[in-house]
């Protein structure tokens, strides 16, 4: 091989050294933004988990307020004969209410599975982003390594 050609496939390995270089980094930087984007969801997996808790919550306030209703009920007896229709229908609604929370709380657990199946497949991407570097590093050296061999 001639110098000329020599110093053209040098020079080509070069550039092609810094876009694979150009082009790891770039996997690095999706991968982390991928871990951010983790974090989001988890963050947002917690924030659901804890207005959650404020809906059982309310729920139970809900329910000590209709417990006190009954006692008022009681105490005045034939006088709220009419209110006790209404108080059913409240009573359906409360009991739709709990249903509905239970549904929050199932809604929940499920997105909770859903971010750990998610933070599996992130370990995963993860994993395969580093082989892939590795490989393309790898591959760098060789074609440092030829070129040099061939300079000599």
């Amino acid at each position: 091989m001639t110098q000329p050609q020599v110093q053209e496939l040098k020079s080509l390995i070069d550039g092609n050294g810094g876009r694979i270089e150009a082009n790891a980094q770039g996997i690095q930087e999706n991968g982390r933004r991928i871990e951010a984007n983790a974090q989001l969801i988890e963050d947002n997996g917690r924030r659901i988990e804890a207005n959650a808790r404020g809906i059982q919550e309310n729920g139970r306030g809900i329910s000590r307020n209709f417990e006190m209703i009954g006692r008022i009920y009681e105490e005045h007896g034939g006088r709220l004969d009419g209110i006790d229709g209404r108080l059913t229908r409240v009573e359906v609604g409360q009991e739709q209410l709990r249903d509905d929370l239970r549904a929050v709380a199932e809604g929940v657990t499920g997105n909770s599975e859903r971010l750990d199946h998610l933070d599996r497949r992130f370990d995963r991407l993860e994993a395969k982003f580093d082989d892939l570097s590795i490989v393309i590093t790898a591959g760098f050296t060789d074609h440092e390594q030829r070129l040099r061999t061939l300079e000599n």
